[in-house]
């Protein structure tokens, strides 16, 4: 692969963007680009965290097992996302990653990233900045389990996460039912008894193709 493409990768990056091409080409040697097939495993818990992690595409799946071999979703890796922060310092995985679609990654390893956070301190503000949006994201979701009824939990997720397509707003869910439930801490049953609920409100019309047209 060519210096170039990379840097033009990395670019895209918000935590590289303020970089200039000098710096780039200097650290781009020590990234490599991965593709990973659905379903693929990125990581797996308790193993040795050898490498941080750049999603340039696709999307990747962040989560626990419980004793009874439940999902426990910690977070959804999104184009342009990073993830291994936790691994970083500790060295050991402490949850399972898995790429819900065929997804391009950037890998560097941990020691040579730790080495670019000290040798460009701009690099470390801006994963500061990226730590406390997740923090506060992270502490909203909280606060959405603890306080909010599922049916709730479930519109303001849509809500949320809907995009704006020819005047109407359009919530694509690409991941099965059993996904959602899991990531927004419900049952698949009651999930499903909460859209309905939604959809007899004239809140959301269930369309084809994994669509959802939200009125909020």
């Amino acid at each position: 692969m060519l210096a170039q493409d990379k840097i033009n990768d990395l670019r895209q990056f918000d935590l590289f963007k303020e970089l200039d091409c000098q710096t780039l080409e200097q650290i781009v040697p020590y990234f490599t680009k991965r593709l990973y097939k659905r379903n693929e495993v990125v990581y797996a818990t308790n193993t040795e965290a050898r490498y941080f992690l750049f999603v340039l595409t696709g999307k990747v799946k962040i989560f626990r097992l419980s004793e009874l071999g439940n999902e426990q979703i910690i977070r959804m890796i999104a184009p342009m996302e990073f993830t291994g922060e936790l691994a970083l310092f500790e060295g050991i995985r402490k949850a399972h990653a898995v790429a819900m679609v065929k997804s391009e990654i950037y890998l560097i390893e941990n020691q040579q990233f730790k080495q670019l956070l000290v040798d460009y301190p701009q690099l470390s503000l801006k994963m500061i900045e990226a730590l406390s949006q997740r923090l506060h994201a992270s502490e909203e979701q909280s606060m959405l389990l603890s306080t909010c009824t599922a049916k709730d939990r479930l519109f303001n997720f849509i809500c949320k996460e809907a995009e704006l397509v020819n005047g109407h707003r359009i919530f694509y869910h690409e991941e099965t039912k059993r996904f959602l439930a899991g990531f927004l801490g419900m049952s698949s049953e009651t999930l499903s008894r909460s859209l309905h609920q939604l959809a007899d409100e004239g809140k959301i019309k269930e369309q084809h193709n994994h669509q959802i047209e939200v009125f909020c």
